[in-house]
């Protein structure tokens, strides 16, 4: 009944008369420069509606008819407003020129409402990462991400705020998404870090927290999207160059096998982007190649990735593109260690792999006359995967997703659509199966007072994997024999707030529901990786849950200083948690339901911008601690109460400082402790005295140093570990030594 009552709220608000927008456009520049600034954020006071100016300094903003304040803001400058009336249809053009003063740090963000959006309105805790963090990470996104408060990476699998053990790469609770589609390997959920096109990026959006109302299965513990950029209106081309090499480590025994005293690696990656009269082009490519400093781990991968967009002239509105990316790669897979000292690089059991991912990803997008947001992306996701060992599987996916973005009149938000998705696979480690699922979503949200939003939603969603399939039903309306109809669907909701108690303090609060089905992988998959066998469970049952969050952001202003303190407490309850856990009984790991668990935890973090002795500076730091309980345990004299494969503390740190043409960074990453790990981890050789040896837990530095030599070069000089520290992220699997790496990056304009 709870769900209807929603499903009436929200739909009750349809029938808000719709009002004809008018637009809003013009160019922003530097007062004293007459330079186009990019990135100024564009906010219509007492919506939740944004923009921002592109690399030409320009904008175009679409506004519902009637009086407004338009807000500019821009770091480092004086914010403008500028008070408008506008009638449906009309457009406006101003332009704005800015002038340096002290200002907030605006961003916006789309991931969280699936419209563009001011961080601070936001229901969630979120972060963003822009090209530059990926770059000091040496273009990893997994490294990344590893310095973000709350997201920890367990091997291949990631984490955020505990959500996640260790499961070798799946069953994620993390959705990744590329410019707002899935890229998890449909079988088995697995991340595909390696075909995310990088060198094209413009930012990356992190949700800490359930997300399943607008994402569906798998997004229980956030999201992950990568949005890459679209051309300007100039030409641009950008090429990178990353060489380096790792050292070796402190213990000479560990490399005794080392050809030389350094293992190189390096990458090579190239984006050119243009427009045309009604059309415009996107293309990149990557290569990367690394000797490893794990024996028999070299790899190499090549990537190629490119967006077409098509402006139709006959039709207002309207756009029609494809997407698509290309990646093939091989090379060795390092599991698990042998052993200590001259074995600790060397696998227990020698394997390798290669695979050929590809995905075409056609949409059509289309601004009606109201200016409503129509969007229809599909996707073919392909991927051929082979091993050593004979294991072929092929799988491909079929996926389509509509949505539909508008405002209402007197400011009402609306985001809806409808998803689905068929998936084929072939498989020697999975078998033959077929999988299906098909979702409808709506969220809404509101502004009153230009100070406090409200957002709520609702998703319904319908799995199917072979003959298993979603068995909660929903009772509809009675009919006139007495009967209740029903449909197979699992309903999950999404309500929250966000209130700017005074200029610069937002207070948030939310909750919302999570829902995840098996994958194929943890149903099916029957394999052998370095000596310990995986098991197949076709009686697991689907996992839920419930994730909420308090938490208070406020901005400081002193002198050239801006900066932010947030805090945020959090709770995750899961009922019939899936975990891969290793089975006595079976003498190998199996995915199970573990039974029910509960995660709490407070996350600090600040980040801001000033001066230092008149010296540019900016810094991030977070930290965060968590509690994870199986709460089946919990009042039992049982050890394992603690769910496995968790740090209770992690911190991180960067900051950079920029003398001339000179900038100077520093990052570092703090994480706890791991208590508890399977038993059969520990027996595996050396583990239990590697744990004893490193109980403290692990401090791991890097830094930087970069210097522009124009508008157009720029060389960067990495050091990762610099310490050169032994340290694990998930057990049996040493971490990269002290490395070096030389950067160049070159742009034609």
């Amino acid at each position: 009944m709870r769900y209807c009552l929603l499903t009436i709220a929200l739909t009750s608000l349809l029938s808000v008369a719709f009002g004809q927008n008018g637009e809003i456009s013009g160019k922003i520049t530097d007062k004293n420069s007459n330079e186009a600034l990019i990135g100024v954020n564009i906010s219509i006071k007492n919506t939740t509606i944004g923009a921002s100016s592109d690399i030409e300094g320009n904008y175009r903003i679409s506004v519902p008819a009637g009086n407004h304040e338009i807000e500019y803001s821009y770091l480092g400058m004086e914010k403008q407003v500028k008070d408008v009336s506008l009638s449906a249809g009309e457009k406006l053009t101003i332009n704005i020129t800015m002038v340096e003063g002290v200002q907030e740090m605006d961003v916006f963000v789309v991931t969280s409402s699936k419209y563009k959006k001011k961080i601070d309105e936001e229901i969630v805790s979120m972060e963003v990462l822009k090209q530059e963090s990926i770059n000091n990470a040496n273009f990893k996104l997994d490294d990344a991400l590893n310095r973000v408060p709350g997201f920890n990476m367990l091997g291949e699998s990631p984490s955020i705020r505990g959500g996640n053990g260790f499961a070798a790469g799946a069953a994620s609770r993390v959705v990744f998404l590329l410019d707002g589609l899935p890229v998890l390997r449909p079988d088995n959920g697995e991340i595909f870090y390696e075909i995310l096109p990088l060198e094209n990026l413009q930012q990356v959006e992190i949700i800490k927290g359930a997300s399943s109302a607008l994402y569906g299965s798998a997004a229980m513990n956030g999201i992950v999207n990568v949005i890459t950029a679209d051309p300007r209106n100039k030409p641009f081309t950008k090429l990178m160059v990353n060489y380096g090499f790792h050292q070796k480590f402190g213990n000479e025994l560990y490399t005794n096998w080392w050809e030389s005293n350094v293992r190189p690696f390096g990458e090579g990656s190239l984006v050119h982007m243009r427009k045309f009269k009604d059309f415009d082009i996107s293309i990149g490519a990557n290569y990367f190649q690394d000797k490893s400093y794990l024996q028999f781990n070299e790899r190499v991968r090549a990537r190629a990735n490119i967006k077409l967009r098509y402006y139709p002239k006959k039709i207002e509105g309207l756009t029609v593109g494809v997407n698509s990316n290309l990646m093939h790669q091989s090379g060795g897979s390092f599991f698990i260690w042998a052993g200590l000292d001259s074995l600790i690089l060397r696998p227990r059991e020698v394997a390798s792999d290669k695979s050929r991912t590809i995905n075409i990803d056609p949409y059509v997008l289309y601004f009606d006359k109201n200016d409503n947001q129509h969007s229809l992306r599909t996707r073919i996701f392909d991927i051929y995967h082979e091993t050593t060992e004979g294991a072929k599987a092929n799988t491909t996916q079929y996926l389509a997703e509509y949505n539909y973005i508008t405002t209402f009149k007197k400011g009402y938000n609306m985001a809806a659509g409808i998803t689905g998705y068929y998936t084929k696979t072939k498989s020697l480690t999975f078998g033959d199966h077929d999988a299906a699922n098909f979702g409808t979503f709506m969220q809404m949200d509101k502004k009153f007072f230009d100070r406090w939003t409200l957002t709520a939603g609702l998703r319904m969603e319908y799995f199917k994997v072979d003959t298993l399939k979603t068995e909660n039903e929903i009772r509809l309306f009675k009919k006139k024999d007495g009967s209740y109809p029903t449909i197979p669907v699992k309903p999950v909701i999404r309500i929250g707030s966000s209130v700017e108690l005074r200029e610069g303090t937002f207070l948030r609060a939310s909750y919302a529901q999570a829902y995840r089905f098996p994958t194929i992988a943890e149903l099916f998959v029957n394999t052998r990786r370095s000596g310990t066998f995986t098991f197949p469970n076709p009686d697991l049952v689907p996992e839920t849950g419930w994730n909420a969050e308090i938490g208070i952001k406020q901005a400081f202003r002193v002198s050239n200083w801006v900066a932010y303190v947030d805090v945020a407490g959090f709770v995750t309850k899961y009922n019939n948690m899936m975990e891969f856990i290793f089975d006595n009984s079976i003498i190998g790991f199996r995915a199970d339901n573990v039974g029910n668990a509960r995660i709490r935890g407070i996350e600090i973090s600040s980040f801001g911008q000033g001066k230092i002795f008149k010296l540019p500076f900016d810094y991030m730091i977070g930290y965060t601690y968590i509690d994870p309980k199986n709460t089946d345990s919990m009042n039992t004299s049982d050890n394992n109460a603690l769910l496995k494969y968790r740090m209770k503390h992690s911190a991180k740190a960067n900051i950079d400082v920029t003398y001339r043409n000179f900038t100077f960074g520093m990052s570092g990453v703090y994480n706890s402790f791991m208590e508890n790990v399977d038993n059969f981890i520990t027996i595996l050789k050396g583990v239990t005295k590697f744990r004893k040896q490193n109980f403290g837990g692990d401090l791991i530095i890097d830094t930087r140093v970069g210097y522009k030599f124009s508008e157009e070069a720029r060389i960067n000089f990495i050091v990762k570990n610099l310490l050169n520290e032994d340290y694990t992220l998930r057990p049996a699997f040493l971490e990269a030594p002290r490395s070096y790496t030389f950067q160049l990056t070159y742009q034609f304009q």
